[in-house]
Protein backbone atom coordinates (compact mmCIF):
# COMPACT_ATOMS: atom_id res chain seq x y z
CA UNK A 1 0.00 0.00 0.00
CA UNK A 2 1.55 3.59 -1.01
CA UNK A 3 1.51 6.32 1.68
CA UNK A 4 -0.73 8.30 -0.84
CA UNK A 5 -3.45 5.35 -0.49
CA UNK A 6 -2.97 4.93 2.90
CA UNK A 7 -3.81 8.28 4.11
CA UNK A 8 -6.61 8.40 1.73
CA UNK A 9 -8.27 5.17 3.29
CA UNK A 10 -7.02 6.81 6.92
CA UNK A 11 -8.65 9.65 6.49
CA UNK A 12 -11.90 7.25 5.38
CA UNK A 13 -11.66 4.93 8.43
CA UNK A 14 -11.29 8.19 11.02
CA UNK A 15 -14.73 9.40 9.60
CA UNK A 16 -15.91 5.81 10.22
CA UNK A 17 -15.03 5.73 13.83
CA UNK A 18 -16.37 8.99 15.06
CA UNK A 19 -19.86 8.17 14.06
CA UNK A 20 -21.73 6.77 17.20
CA UNK A 21 -20.81 3.77 19.24
CA UNK A 22 -23.20 2.17 21.95
CA UNK A 23 -21.62 1.22 24.76
CA UNK A 24 -21.91 -2.26 26.33
CA UNK A 25 -21.15 -5.60 25.32
CA UNK A 26 -18.31 -6.39 23.29
CA UNK A 27 -18.50 -7.57 19.45
CA UNK A 28 -21.15 -10.23 18.66
CA UNK A 29 -19.08 -10.63 15.75
CA UNK A 30 -15.29 -11.12 14.86
CA UNK A 31 -14.20 -10.16 11.20
CA UNK A 32 -11.04 -12.18 10.74
CA UNK A 33 -9.22 -12.00 7.19
CA UNK A 34 -6.47 -14.30 6.00
CA UNK A 35 -4.26 -15.27 2.74
CA UNK A 36 -3.65 -18.33 0.49
CA UNK A 37 -0.25 -19.36 1.41
CA UNK A 38 1.38 -21.63 4.05
CA UNK A 39 2.26 -18.20 5.94
CA UNK A 40 -1.29 -18.32 7.17
CA UNK A 41 -1.76 -21.87 8.10
CA UNK A 42 -2.36 -20.45 11.84
CA UNK A 43 -5.31 -18.71 10.12
CA UNK A 44 -6.27 -21.50 8.04
CA UNK A 45 -6.30 -23.84 11.35
CA UNK A 46 -8.26 -21.57 13.74
CA UNK A 47 -10.84 -21.48 11.00
CA UNK A 48 -11.19 -24.87 10.31
CA UNK A 49 -10.80 -25.84 14.12
CA UNK A 50 -13.44 -23.01 15.22
CA UNK A 51 -10.48 -21.88 17.47
CA UNK A 52 -11.90 -18.46 18.25
CA UNK A 53 -15.16 -19.78 18.89
CA UNK A 54 -14.17 -22.25 21.35
CA UNK A 55 -12.08 -19.75 23.38
CA UNK A 56 -14.21 -17.24 23.36
CA UNK A 57 -16.89 -19.47 25.08
CA UNK A 58 -14.79 -20.04 27.59
CA UNK A 59 -13.93 -16.58 27.83
CA UNK A 60 -17.62 -16.15 28.75
CA UNK A 61 -18.59 -14.55 25.41
CA UNK A 62 -21.10 -17.06 24.31
CA UNK A 63 -21.36 -18.38 20.70
CA UNK A 64 -19.79 -15.60 18.53
CA UNK A 65 -20.09 -15.86 14.78
CA UNK A 66 -16.35 -15.63 13.84
CA UNK A 67 -16.36 -14.11 9.38
CA UNK A 68 -13.51 -15.08 7.84
CA UNK A 69 -12.62 -12.64 4.64
CA UNK A 70 -10.00 -13.99 2.29
CA UNK A 71 -7.53 -11.71 0.57
CA UNK A 72 -4.97 -12.47 -2.46
CA UNK A 73 -3.02 -9.46 -1.56
CA UNK A 74 -2.08 -7.53 1.70
CA UNK A 75 -3.33 -3.99 -0.04
CA UNK A 76 -6.49 -5.35 0.41
CA UNK A 77 -6.53 -6.70 3.71
CA UNK A 78 -5.64 -3.48 4.78
CA UNK A 79 -8.45 -1.44 3.46
CA UNK A 80 -10.44 -3.28 4.94
CA UNK A 81 -9.32 -3.06 8.11
CA UNK A 82 -9.09 0.65 8.24
CA UNK A 83 -12.48 0.90 6.27
CA UNK A 84 -13.87 -1.19 9.30
CA UNK A 85 -14.83 -4.12 6.98
CA UNK A 86 -12.62 -6.52 8.96
CA UNK A 87 -11.22 -6.45 12.58
CA UNK A 88 -7.89 -8.51 12.28
CA UNK A 89 -5.49 -8.38 9.08
CA UNK A 90 -2.36 -10.16 8.53
CA UNK A 91 0.69 -10.05 6.34
CA UNK A 92 4.55 -9.06 6.48
CA UNK A 93 6.35 -6.80 8.22
CA UNK A 94 6.61 -4.14 6.08
CA UNK A 95 3.35 -3.35 5.22
CA UNK A 96 2.80 -3.42 9.05
CA UNK A 97 5.65 -0.96 9.93
CA UNK A 98 3.77 1.27 7.29
CA UNK A 99 0.63 0.79 9.14
CA UNK A 100 1.86 1.31 12.29
CA UNK A 101 3.87 4.49 11.69
CA UNK A 102 1.23 6.05 9.66
CA UNK A 103 -1.62 5.57 11.71
CA UNK A 104 0.20 6.85 14.79
CA UNK A 105 -1.57 9.34 17.01
CA UNK A 106 -5.03 8.59 15.23
CA UNK A 107 -8.15 6.73 16.69
CA UNK A 108 -7.37 4.26 14.51
CA UNK A 109 -3.96 3.07 15.47
CA UNK A 110 -2.39 -0.20 14.26
CA UNK A 111 -0.62 -2.11 16.40
CA UNK A 112 0.92 -5.78 16.06
CA UNK A 113 -1.23 -8.82 17.88
CA UNK A 114 1.82 -11.91 17.50
CA UNK A 115 4.15 -13.30 14.65
CA UNK A 116 2.28 -16.24 13.10
CA UNK A 117 5.05 -17.64 10.81
CA UNK A 118 9.11 -17.42 10.18
CA UNK A 119 10.34 -18.86 6.88
CA UNK A 120 13.47 -17.57 4.36
CA UNK A 121 11.89 -15.59 1.22
CA UNK A 122 13.62 -17.54 -2.10
CA UNK A 123 14.58 -15.29 -5.19
CA UNK A 124 14.34 -18.02 -8.28
CA UNK A 125 14.83 -18.14 -11.79
CA UNK A 126 15.32 -19.63 -14.93
CA UNK A 127 17.56 -18.12 -16.42
CA UNK A 128 20.80 -20.07 -16.21
CA UNK A 129 23.03 -16.61 -16.38
CA UNK A 130 21.74 -14.96 -13.21
CA UNK A 131 24.07 -16.47 -10.14
CA UNK A 132 23.08 -13.28 -7.84
CA UNK A 133 21.21 -10.17 -7.96
CA UNK A 134 24.45 -8.03 -10.56
CA UNK A 135 23.48 -10.72 -12.99
CA UNK A 136 19.90 -9.52 -13.55
CA UNK A 137 19.06 -7.34 -16.90
CA UNK A 138 16.43 -4.55 -18.25
CA UNK A 139 15.18 -8.15 -19.88
CA UNK A 140 14.54 -9.90 -16.88
CA UNK A 141 11.46 -9.70 -15.02
CA UNK A 142 11.05 -10.59 -11.03
CA UNK A 143 7.84 -11.27 -9.87
CA UNK A 144 6.60 -10.30 -6.61
CA UNK A 145 3.60 -10.06 -4.01
CA UNK A 146 3.39 -6.88 -4.05
CA UNK A 147 5.03 -3.70 -4.70
CA UNK A 148 7.30 -0.88 -2.28
CA UNK A 149 6.76 -2.09 0.81
CA UNK A 150 6.20 -5.94 0.06
CA UNK A 151 8.67 -8.44 2.54
CA UNK A 152 9.88 -9.27 -0.82
CA UNK A 153 10.20 -5.91 -2.59
CA UNK A 154 11.60 -4.33 0.90
CA UNK A 155 14.41 -7.14 0.55
CA UNK A 156 15.31 -6.48 -2.84
CA UNK A 157 15.53 -2.51 -2.26
CA UNK A 158 18.07 -3.70 1.19
CA UNK A 159 19.92 -5.79 -1.60
CA UNK A 160 19.83 -3.21 -4.68
CA UNK A 161 21.36 -0.70 -1.93
CA UNK A 162 24.05 -2.80 -0.66
CA UNK A 163 24.98 -4.05 -4.74
CA UNK A 164 24.56 -0.46 -6.40
CA UNK A 165 23.95 2.10 -3.25
CA UNK A 166 20.57 2.92 -4.79
CA UNK A 167 17.69 1.15 -3.38
CA UNK A 168 14.93 1.44 -5.95
CA UNK A 169 17.73 0.55 -8.81
CA UNK A 170 15.82 -2.45 -9.63
CA UNK A 171 12.15 -1.48 -9.43
CA UNK A 172 11.61 -1.12 -12.74
CA UNK A 173 12.47 -5.35 -13.05
CA UNK A 174 9.92 -6.14 -10.69
CA UNK A 175 6.06 -6.86 -11.23
CA UNK A 176 3.45 -7.56 -8.76
CA UNK A 177 1.32 -10.96 -8.75
CA UNK A 178 0.34 -13.13 -6.09
CA UNK A 179 2.85 -16.05 -4.73
CA UNK A 180 0.08 -18.98 -6.12
CA UNK A 181 -0.07 -16.83 -9.89
CA UNK A 182 3.62 -15.94 -9.87
CA UNK A 183 5.00 -19.37 -9.62
CA UNK A 184 2.48 -20.55 -11.69
CA UNK A 185 3.59 -17.88 -14.09
CA UNK A 186 7.69 -18.87 -13.45
CA UNK A 187 6.91 -22.57 -14.17
CA UNK A 188 4.90 -22.07 -17.48
CA UNK A 189 7.73 -19.41 -18.39
CA UNK A 190 5.01 -16.94 -18.97
CA UNK A 191 6.54 -13.73 -19.66
CA UNK A 192 8.07 -13.25 -16.25
CA UNK A 193 12.22 -14.97 -15.72
CA UNK A 194 12.08 -14.61 -11.93
CA UNK A 195 10.58 -14.79 -8.86
CA UNK A 196 10.89 -13.43 -5.23
CA UNK A 197 8.95 -16.52 -4.00
CA UNK A 198 8.03 -17.80 -0.27
CA UNK A 199 6.23 -20.94 1.13
CA UNK A 200 4.88 -23.72 0.01
CA UNK A 201 5.83 -22.81 -3.53
CA UNK A 202 9.88 -22.05 -2.89
CA UNK A 203 9.86 -25.81 -1.08
CA UNK A 204 8.33 -27.67 -4.07
CA UNK A 205 11.94 -28.95 -5.22
CA UNK A 206 10.81 -31.50 -7.69
CA UNK A 207 8.80 -29.26 -9.61
CA UNK A 208 11.77 -26.90 -9.51
CA UNK A 209 13.99 -29.38 -11.11
CA UNK A 210 11.27 -30.18 -13.67
CA UNK A 211 11.16 -26.32 -14.76
CA UNK A 212 15.46 -25.52 -14.53
CA UNK A 213 14.89 -23.09 -11.73
CA UNK A 214 17.27 -22.23 -9.74
CA UNK A 215 17.62 -20.11 -6.17
CA UNK A 216 20.17 -16.89 -6.31
CA UNK A 217 19.37 -16.29 -2.73
CA UNK A 218 17.43 -16.41 0.60
CA UNK A 219 16.18 -13.47 2.00
CA UNK A 220 17.99 -14.83 5.11
CA UNK A 221 21.39 -13.82 3.16
CA UNK A 222 20.47 -10.36 3.11
CA UNK A 223 18.59 -9.99 6.97
CA UNK A 224 21.26 -11.59 8.17
CA UNK A 225 19.09 -14.49 10.49
CA UNK A 226 15.57 -15.85 10.28
CA UNK A 227 12.91 -13.38 10.03
CA UNK A 228 8.97 -13.62 10.64
CA UNK A 229 7.03 -13.88 7.54
CA UNK A 230 3.70 -13.46 8.62
CA UNK A 231 2.13 -11.63 11.57
CA UNK A 232 -0.93 -10.40 12.15
CA UNK A 233 -2.45 -6.83 13.85
CA UNK A 234 -5.46 -5.04 14.63
CA UNK A 235 -6.74 -1.56 15.45
CA UNK A 236 -6.61 0.04 19.34
CA UNK A 237 -10.11 0.61 18.54
CA UNK A 238 -11.16 -2.64 18.22
CA UNK A 239 -8.63 -3.85 21.23
CA UNK A 240 -10.01 -1.34 23.62
CA UNK A 241 -13.67 -2.00 23.11
CA UNK A 242 -13.41 -6.17 22.89
CA UNK A 243 -10.80 -6.76 25.72
CA UNK A 244 -12.09 -10.27 25.84
CA UNK A 245 -12.62 -11.35 22.10
CA UNK A 246 -9.23 -9.64 21.42
CA UNK A 247 -7.85 -12.23 23.86
CA UNK A 248 -9.60 -15.10 22.71
CA UNK A 249 -8.32 -14.58 19.09
CA UNK A 250 -4.54 -14.38 20.98
CA UNK A 251 -5.17 -17.79 22.41
CA UNK A 252 -6.89 -19.16 19.44
CA UNK A 253 -3.70 -18.20 17.34
CA UNK A 254 -1.49 -20.05 20.09
CA UNK A 255 -3.61 -23.07 19.87
CA UNK A 256 -2.83 -23.51 15.82
CA UNK A 257 0.44 -22.86 16.26
CA UNK A 258 0.63 -25.63 19.15
CA UNK A 259 -1.80 -27.95 16.53
CA UNK A 260 0.90 -26.89 13.54
CA UNK A 261 4.06 -27.90 15.51
CA UNK A 262 2.69 -31.08 17.43
CA UNK A 263 1.10 -32.59 14.27
CA UNK A 264 2.77 -31.57 10.74
CA UNK A 265 0.33 -34.27 9.33
CA UNK A 266 -3.13 -33.16 10.65
CA UNK A 267 -1.80 -29.01 9.60
CA UNK A 268 -0.85 -30.40 6.10
CA UNK A 269 -4.75 -32.08 5.70
CA UNK A 270 -6.00 -29.15 7.47
CA UNK A 271 -4.33 -26.58 4.49
CA UNK A 272 -5.53 -28.92 1.44
CA UNK A 273 -9.23 -29.42 2.82
CA UNK A 274 -9.31 -25.32 3.12
CA UNK A 275 -7.07 -24.60 0.53
CA UNK A 276 -7.75 -27.27 -2.60
CA UNK A 277 -4.09 -26.27 -3.39
CA UNK A 278 -3.04 -28.99 -5.84
CA UNK A 279 0.16 -30.45 -3.19
CA UNK A 280 -0.21 -34.49 -2.16
CA UNK A 281 -0.69 -34.47 1.45
CA UNK A 282 2.96 -36.45 1.44
CA UNK A 283 4.34 -33.10 -0.38
CA UNK A 284 2.45 -30.65 1.74
CA UNK A 285 3.70 -32.67 5.26
CA UNK A 286 7.19 -32.87 3.43
CA UNK A 287 7.54 -28.74 3.25
CA UNK A 288 5.86 -28.32 6.76
CA UNK A 289 8.57 -30.37 7.94
CA UNK A 290 11.37 -27.82 6.36
CA UNK A 291 13.80 -26.85 9.38
CA UNK A 292 13.66 -23.37 8.24
CA UNK A 293 9.92 -23.17 7.98
CA UNK A 294 8.33 -22.84 11.66
CA UNK A 295 5.22 -21.38 13.40
CA UNK A 296 5.69 -19.24 16.51
CA UNK A 297 4.22 -16.17 18.16
CA UNK A 298 7.60 -14.58 18.64
CA UNK A 299 8.45 -12.10 16.49
CA UNK A 300 12.02 -12.35 15.24
CA UNK A 301 14.11 -9.50 13.49
CA UNK A 302 11.55 -7.86 12.68
CA UNK A 303 13.58 -4.65 13.30
CA UNK A 304 15.34 -5.18 10.39
CA UNK A 305 12.72 -3.86 8.40
CA UNK A 306 11.66 -1.18 10.75
CA UNK A 307 14.99 0.29 10.66
CA UNK A 308 15.61 -0.15 6.52
CA UNK A 309 12.65 1.83 6.00
CA UNK A 310 13.13 4.52 8.91
CA UNK A 311 16.63 4.72 7.09
CA UNK A 312 14.94 5.32 3.27
CA UNK A 313 12.48 7.79 5.02
CA UNK A 314 9.42 5.24 4.04
CA UNK A 315 8.30 5.67 7.60
CA UNK A 316 8.85 8.57 9.79
CA UNK A 317 8.55 7.12 13.18
CA UNK A 318 10.59 4.23 15.02
CA UNK A 319 9.75 2.55 18.17
CA UNK A 320 12.57 2.27 20.40
CA UNK A 321 12.18 -1.23 20.41
CA UNK A 322 9.86 -4.00 18.58
CA UNK A 323 7.95 -4.27 21.80
CA UNK A 324 6.49 -0.17 20.98
CA UNK A 325 5.04 -2.09 17.74
CA UNK A 326 2.43 -4.17 19.74
CA UNK A 327 -0.03 -4.57 21.90
CA UNK A 328 0.29 -5.21 25.90
CA UNK A 329 -0.32 -8.14 27.19
CA UNK A 330 1.43 -12.17 26.93
CA UNK A 331 3.18 -11.02 23.39
CA UNK A 332 5.08 -8.44 25.63
CA UNK A 333 7.13 -11.47 27.79
CA UNK A 334 8.58 -13.38 24.47
CA UNK A 335 12.16 -13.17 23.84
CA UNK A 336 11.45 -11.30 20.01
CA UNK A 337 13.66 -9.04 17.89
Amino acid sequence: MTRMRISAVLAASILFCALPRFAGAEVSEVRMSRGLSFGFLPLIVMEDQKLIEKHARTAGLGDIKVTWHRFSGGVMMNDALLSGQVDFAGGGPPPFAVLWAKTQGSNVEVKGVAAMCTSPMYLLTHNPAIKSIKDFGPQDRILMPGANISNQAVVLQMLSKQAFGDPHKLNPLTAVLSLPDGFATLLSRGGANSQFSGPPFQYQTELLKQHHIHRVLSSDDVLGSATTFIMMWATTRFYDANPKTYAAVYAALGDAINLINSDHKKAAEIFLRVTKEKLSLAEAERILDEPDLRYSLTPENIMKYVDFLHSTGTIKKRPASWKGLFFPGPIQDVPGS
